[in-house]
């Protein structure tokens, strides 16, 4: 008498939908993103940037860490939230998050649920943002929230 296990096929539809699920992530941005983005290493160690809380709330700050003597410069939209967060995943950033600091440097922080990538990379003359995806995102959130 051969054995059959009652599971096999739940198994085998579980495994055969799993390979048709959506690969690409949802349109809206998760109730959790928050960004920190900004740049240090210039006069005396001073660090300056911006915050987009969970909220949408945008803080700028400026001191020796990130989040020193804030000042609240308002809110992004729901559909400017969706934004930030299709630009990146255009950006793959969760995949090119990377650590290049220089003398001067920039940094980008993305936090989802409790996870957090940043990346950093030098600033200076003659370097832009040129193709690097996670530079040309920085000048975007930049552009959006000033």
């Amino acid at each position: 008498m051969m054995y059959r296990n009652p599971f096999t096929p739940i198994f085998i539809v579980a495994l055969l939908s799993g390979g048709c699920a959506r690969s690409d992530a949802p349109d809206v941005a998760p109730p959790t993103l928050s960004i920190l983005l900004g740049q240090t290493g210039a006069q005396g160690g001073q660090m300056q940037g911006l915050r987009i809380g969970a909220d949408g709330a945008v803080t700028a700050w400026r001191g020796r860490s990130a989040g020193q003597n804030p000042t609240d410069r308002g809110f992004i939209s729901e559909s400017e939230g969706d934004s930030l967060w299709a630009w990146i995943q255009e950006a793959d950033f969760f995949a090119r998050a990377r650590q290049y600091p220089g003398n001067l440097t920039r940094f980008l922080a993305v936090t989802v649920a409790d996870s957090t990538r940043r990346a950093t990379w030098p600033i200076g003359p003659g370097i832009g943002a040129g193709d690097d995806p996670i530079a040309r995102l920085y000048e975007r959130i930049m552009t959006l929230v000033e």
